[in-house]
């Protein structure tokens, strides 16, 4: 019997604990397949992006690879944009790992050619309030980039986030505005 309970203890704690990615975590994965965002500048051009799929999900057992005490929670969002260069398939717009229970989830937001960091880059809640189409957008992040991978813009220098419907107006590093449509 107490061999037994040897046995179940470490079964128990060599398995580790799943994190799960709570409210404040999941309202950055707000997308759903399908989902298709379009933007237009003030001139009319237009960009079309769609979202191709979201997954919550935990990594698969891997023996040789060690998640502390923890198993973490991973949140994913891919998309297809026709003008994204080096996609196949779908990029990653969203990233999210919980690695432990008592901390935020870690990951990035990436859109177009530029990647916006939860660790390194501004990530400021705004009082301001865009309009676009009769909707009013109040529950903004604007989200400003550090230029943690390159130092030169590639293409966005700040992106728009409502929490409730995600990318709503992004700024170019020319200075040109897309918008929600």
């Amino acid at each position: 019997m107490k061999i037994c309970s040897i046995i179940i203890a470490f079964i128990l704690t060599s398995c580790g604990v799943k994190t799960e990615l709570n409210d404040k975590d999941l309202k950055w994965l707000v997308y759903e397949p399908k989902d298709t965002l379009v933007f237009q500048t003030e001139h009319g051009d237009l960009d079309t992006t769609i979202i191709i799929d979201k997954k919550i999900f935990y990594p698969g057992y891997n023996p040789v690879e060690i998640h502390d005490k923890y198993l973490p929670e991973i949140g994913q969002i891919w998309y297809y944009n026709k003008n994204t260069p080096y996609i196949n398939d779908a990029k990653e717009l969203v990233y999210l790992e919980k690695n432990k229970p008592d901390h935020r989830a870690e990951g990035f937001i990436s859109y177009l050619n530029e990647t916006f960091f939860f660790d390194s880059d501004n990530f400021d809640k705004t009082d301001t309030t865009i309009s676009i189409d009769s909707k009013t957008y109040s529950d903004l992040i604007e989200i400003t980039s550090s230029h943690r991978i390159s130092l030169e813009c590639n293409t966005i220098e700040r992106i728009w986030w409502s929490v409730s419907e995600g990318i709503v107006k992004y700024e170019t590093c020319e200075g040109i505005f897309w918008t929600k449509k």
